[in-house]
């Protein structure tokens, strides 16, 4: 006989599920804010609305992940050349490079919004665009400077 309830590990296993969100603000250029919620997306960008900013903050990428918490740690630490303050989730670069290096970086999280949509593509082309992805989530700013490559804001 176990000390636990049966269905005790489900639901541990349930509140570690949530949301990944990279969310950029008009009032905010060349800033994106990454980070993590198990409440729906919509009702965190709302509560972040409320906190003294002057408008309302735009969903650029959300993703259901099985681990949030480990989830976002990941995504800091793709992001971290990036980030404006280490006590603040804000990283200065453009949304849609935070949101290809977020997703190249989760791997199998379930995308449920994406501003830039995806497209498909098959064969040889996957193959490339995969190797250009990996680049691009391994890429700093100072490698970006040594090889003269310059990463959109």
């Amino acid at each position: 006989m176990s000390l636990f309830p049966k269905h005790w590990f489900h639901r541990k296993a349930a509140a570690k599920e949530g949301f990944l969100y990279v969310i950029s603000n008009p009032s905010m250029p060349g800033l994106v804010k990454v980070g993590m919620t198990s409440k729906p997306p919509a009702e965190r960008m709302k509560s972040l609305y409320s906190t003294s900013v002057p408008t309302p903050f735009e969903a650029e990428y959300f993703a259901l992940c099985k681990d949030r918490i480990k989830s976002e740690a990941v995504a800091h630490q793709v992001l971290k050349s990036w980030r404006v303050n280490s006590r603040r989730e804000f990283f200065r670069l453009a949304p849609e490079v935070a949101c290809a290096k977020v997703h190249y970086a989760l791997g199998d999280a379930k995308v449920i919004y994406s501003r830039q949509r995806p497209r498909r593509y098959h064969g040889r082309q996957l193959g490339w665009i995969r190797q250009i992805a990996a680049l691009t989530a391994l890429a700093t700013p100072s490698l970006c400077n040594a090889l003269g490559v310059v990463l959109p804001l």
